[in-house]
């Protein structure tokens, strides 16, 4: 009887992982995508690229989206 409740919370334990590892992914991703465009922002400025500049402003804009939407 044991084993087999405890099989059960195991499963619905790992799908509660599964779920919120999905989630920290899109998480992840979008907090790397901001640090990208940040990145490319800045280089952009200082050498005076501005389409590089602004393609950094876009990045960041879209990575904080996707974070707030995972």
């Amino acid at each position: 009887m044991f084993t087999g409740n405890w099989k059960q919370a195991w499963d619905g334990i790992k799908k509660i992982f599964d779920v919120f590892g999905v989630d920290i992914d899109r998480l992840v991703s979008g907090i790397e995508q901001i640090f990208d465009g940040l990145t490319n922002f800045v280089n952009g400025v200082f050498r005076g690229d501005w389409q590089q500049a602004w393609n950094g402003i876009k990045s960041i804009l879209k990575g904080v989206w996707d974070s707030m939407v995972s």
